[in-house]
C-alpha cells in the first residue's frame, strides 16, 4: 500500500528539540569529566566573558526566567564557582570565582573538541548557514512569547 503524500511540515519545536537533545548528550558527555552540565558550562562561559553580570541580564543572555536562573546558580555557588552579591539599585550580580575561572578554562578544551567534531560531521558550510537561522528562531520565538496568543 502506498503512503499518501501530505503537505504537513514537521513541527519546528519537535525537530529543534530532538536535535537539541542529541547535541546536549554529546556536550554533556564531554563536560562530565569537569563536573558540569551543558547549562552550567554556558553560565560559567557567559560569566567568564562578561566578568560580572546582574542576574536580570544573565537570565536574558541565557534565555532563562529568573527563577530558573536562580536554581541553576545554586550548585555553582555551592561548589564555589560563582558568587552572587548585592549590586546597585537592589539588583543581584553574579561573577566567576577563581575556581570557576579554572574550571571553565579546563572545560572549554573539552567543549572545543566536541564543537569541532560536530561541525566537521555536519559540515562547516552547513553550520555557517544554520547558526544564523537558529539565532533568528530564538529571537523571534522570544518576541512572539511576549504577544498574547489571541493577537499572534
Amino acid at each position: 500500500m502506498q503512503q499518501k503524500k501530505t503537505d504537513k511540515q514537521p513541527c519546528v519545536a519537535t525537530t529543534v528539540r530532538k536535535a537539541n537533545r542529541a547535541l546536549t548528550r554529546l556536550y554533556e558527555s564531554a563536560l562530565a569529566e569537569h563536573g558540569l552540565s551543558l547549562a552550567q558550562y554556558s553560565l560559567l562561559d557567559t560569566l567568564a566573558r562578561a566578568k560580572a553580570l546582574p542576574l536580570a541580564r544573565l537570565a536574558e543572555r541565557e534565555l532563562l526566567d529568573r527563577s530558573s536562573l536562580t536554581r541553576a546558580l545554586v550548585p555553582l555557588e555551592r561548589d564555589g564557582l560563582v558568587t552572587v552579591v548585592d549590586g546597585p539599585a537592589r539588583s543581584r550580580v553574579a561573577s566567576l570565582t577563581d575556581a570557576g575561572a579554572t574550571r571553565i578554562k579546563a572545560a572549554r578544551k573539552s567543549w572545543t573538541v566536541t564543537q569541532a567534531t560536530i561541525i566537521a560531521r555536519i559540515g562547516p558550510q552547513n553550520w555557517a548557514a544554520l547558526a544564523p537561522w537558529l539565532g533568528q528562531i530564538a529571537e523571534q520565538a522570544s518576541v512572539l512569547a511576549e504577544v498574547p496568543v489571541a493577537l499572534r
